[in-house]
């Protein structure tokens, strides 16, 4: 289970490197590849599941907006002009070298995640290095076997706006299912990581 949090600290980079956990400073983001470790670390937030079960398979050109005028309102675009392609209960990129961004419309979020997959133009999963890209313009890159991670984001004192992912290296295809908002502002309460889980409630949404 990989905890990556920004910070500008030694002492921290090395109560990380020492303990897996550190006391982050102001304005910090905490990034997860477990999605078990993101739901314990947001306790009894009320997140909102989208599974893209109301998408019509096909081609979009434009960024997608989901739960439009709802406080959890997101867009789910491709880096690339192209456009995305849905089907399946997902949400693929349609050129190499272009990511998936997920993107609050207008409310600020405490969290975003989703399942991510890096794949061949068939749609198989391949093992490779997987570029995770903050609103800030932050990047960090992840081995990924098999080619599927879950990639979750928190904000500590800091909204999170967006969640970019793609493929490190030339892979053709990035798709995306399972996203989750929570979209209440993160607390200055710290650690999130030691809250209990006390009523985590995942809605799906049509």
């Amino acid at each position: 289970m990989l905890r990556w949090i920004r910070s500008s600290s030694s002492l921290c980079l090395l109560a990380f490197m020492a303990f897996g956990l550190v006391l982050p400073a102001r304005g910090d983001f905490i990034l997860f590849d477990d999605e078990r470790s993101f739901l314990d670390a947001l306790g009894g937030a009320d997140l909102e599941l989208d599974e893209f079960s109301d998408l019509v398979d096909g081609y979009y050109a434009d960024p997608i907006r989901r739960w439009v005028d709802d406080p959890s309102e997101y867009t789910i675009s491709s880096t690339s002009i192209v456009g995305l392609s849905a089907g399946l209960g997902q949400v693929t990129t349609v050129l190499p070298k272009s990511m998936i961004s997920l993107e609050s419309s207008s409310q600020s979020f405490r969290a975003m995640g989703a399942n991510f997959a890096i794949t061949d133009f068939a749609g198989n999963p391949i093992t490779g290095q997987m570029r995770i890209l903050l609103q800030d313009g932050e990047s960090v890159t992840w081995n990924i076997e098999g080619g599927e991670t879950f990639v979750g984001v928190i904000g500590v004192d800091e909204s999170v706006m967006s969640l970019t992912v793609g493929a490190a290296t030339n892979a053709p295809l990035v798709t995306a299912t399972g996203v989750l908002i929570a979209s209440v502002p993160a607390p200055a309460a710290w650690p999130l990581v030691l809250l209990p889980v006390v009523g985590i409630s995942r809605r799906r949404r049509a």
